[in-house]
């Protein structure tokens, strides 16, 4: 180690009990109060951190091929109604890539007639989240005629819930 050089390996660690821990360690050379050279080193066990990163690696992934091989739309949208995923079944429902789908406005991918009772029961909902008493589980149901690639139209059953910030808020 060079001075000054910070050395950061992880190295497995065995405990008293005979249990495995991974440890963190920092390692950087120093001079001593005497003038002769030393190493600087602290270890931070992160066990617990690593399993449960790998436990939200499985999890993200686990989620992501549901999303990816469902043959229902997923969709993510944001309270000003834009798209931030639509999961690969827009392209068989619908005709559209996913990148296509994502560029769309709701009010490009839905007919009007019933586009405005998605935003009469957006409204209703929105009231009914701001009261500060609603059911924060609760999802609705609703029947929205869409465009597909090729000019005609389906209708598909939406199921509606917010998504909720660490506050409980919906976002």
């Amino acid at each position: 180690i060079l001075s000054g050089e910070l050395l950061e390996q992880e190295v497995i660690s065995c405990r008293k009990d005979g249990s495995h821990s991974i440890l963190l360690l920092r390692e950087t050379a120093i001079t001593l109060p005497d003038g002769k050279p030393g190493i600087l080193s602290i270890s931070s066990d992160i066990t617990g951190q690593k399993r449960a990163n790998d436990l939200l690696r499985e999890s993200e992934e686990k989620y992501r091929f549901l999303a990816e091989n469902t043959t229902d739309i997923i969709a993510l949208l944001d309270l000003n109604l834009n798209y931030s995923y639509i999961s690969p079944a827009v392209v068989r429902q619908r005709g559209y890539s996913v990148e296509e789908a994502m560029s769309q406005k709701l009010e490009e991918a839905t007919t009007a007639e019933t586009m405005k009772e998605a935003y009469d029961l957006l409204e209703v909902e929105l009231m009914t989240e701001a009261t500060g008493t609603a059911d924060p589980n609760r999802s609705v149901a609703l029947e929205l005629e869409q465009y597909c690639k090729d000019g005609s139209t389906i209708w598909v059953d939406v199921s509606l819930s917010f998504i909720r910030d660490a506050n409980g808020k919906a976002i």
